[in-house]
């Protein structure tokens, strides 16, 4: 069995900035039109621990 530990890429949050528009929910240079990747919440789930904020080790 694994143990489960704090995830060190989101501090065990679950959510990290999103990569795409690097944290600001918009996309262009006018900041008029919403991040597809995030909606605009300008974070996404963390692709390490899935969200969950542990990892198995």
């Amino acid at each position: 069995m694994s143990e489960k530990h704090m995830c060190k890429c989101c501090n065990g949050s679950g959510k990290v900035k999103c990569h795409r528009c690097g944290g600001y929910g918009t996309m262009d240079d006018k900041k008029k039109s919403v991040c597809y990747y995030c909606q605009g919440h300008k974070e996404i789930e963390c692709p390490v621990c899935n969200g969950t904020g542990m990892v198995e080790e």
